[in-house]
């Protein structure tokens, strides 16, 4: 892996929870990290085939506030790979605004992260970035069958509920 060095006040999603691990049919790794915003691909080897780096505005580091309190506003909540090798990242996003002191906006974030700031990137199988598309209430997770569906789990309004997808590539 990469070294990463910390800036003064930051520290690097990197070293958090925020990253996610899959594996295809044909035994590749893959591992995307938040920030900065990057996929990686390994054989069973540990060989780096791929790297992915992905320049988003909205992939930033993790800001530490003055009483410690640690602000993302980029969390990888799910990875799948389709059979075409089609790359599908969930993820939570949104603006952290100039202040942060505000309890009503933390408040305000933490209850809502996956009705209205749920996303999925889309990479191709030669690893460009395709889009970055909204998908309210759409929750941890994201898995492939080897028929094509997608599967995630959505937020409901009194539960959270398993959604199959037929995603069809053109």
């Amino acid at each position: 892996m990469d070294e990463i060095k910390n800036e003064n006040k930051r520290i690097e999603s990197h070293q958090n929870f925020l990253g996610r691990i899959g594996m295809t049919a044909d035994d590749r790794i893959y591992l995307v990290l938040a920030y900065p915003y990057t996929i990686y691909i390994h054989n069973t080897e540990g060989e780096l085939l791929q790297k992915i780096i992905t320049p988003t505005p909205y992939a930033q580091p993790v800001y530490i506030m003055p009483s410690n309190a640690i602000i993302t506003n980029f969390v990888i909540s799910g990875l799948a790979m389709s059979n075409q090798g089609y790359i599908f990242c969930r993820n939570i996003s949104f603006e952290i605004p100039d202040k942060l002191d505000s309890p009503d906006f933390i408040q305000e974030i933490a209850g809502s992260l996956f009705k209205k700031y749920s996303y999925v990137d889309i990479f191709d199988s030669e690893g460009r970035f395709l889009i970055h598309q909204h998908t309210q209430n759409f929750s941890w997770g994201s898995y492939f069958d080897n028929k094509g569906y997608y599967y995630g789990i959505e937020e409901a309004e009194d539960c959270f509920m398993a959604v199959k997808y037929l995603i069809k590539f053109k």
